[in-house]
């Protein structure tokens, strides 16, 4: 898809961790679809993921997004670390 790369991370002859940069607009890009094996949670994995793709999206000049829901816990937390800051829409 020309809107959609994937990143993974390999270990054990394995993907344990994987992100995408949903590119939909001009100005901003999301990371997107954050999934780490569970056995290779809290290792590090998925904040190394979320900050290089991160970088790929500023290195393209472009507005980093990162969107995940209330509950998603552990998600909020990586995204916190590597710098995104909690922002709510009023509707």
């Amino acid at each position: 898809y020309d809107t959609w790369d994937d990143y993974v991370i390999w270990k054990d002859g394995k993907i344990v961790c994987r992100a995408g940069i949903f590119k939909y607009s001009q100005a901003a890009w999301e990371v997107a679809g954050v999934s780490t094996l569970p056995e290779y949670r809290c290792k590090g994995y998925g904040e190394s993921i979320v900050s290089h793709c991160t970088a790929i999206i500023l290195n393209n000049g472009k507005i980093a997004t990162c969107t995940t829901r209330d509950t998603n816990i552990a998600m909020r937390r990586t995204a916190e670390k590597v710098g995104f800051m909690e922002m709510t829409e009023k509707v």
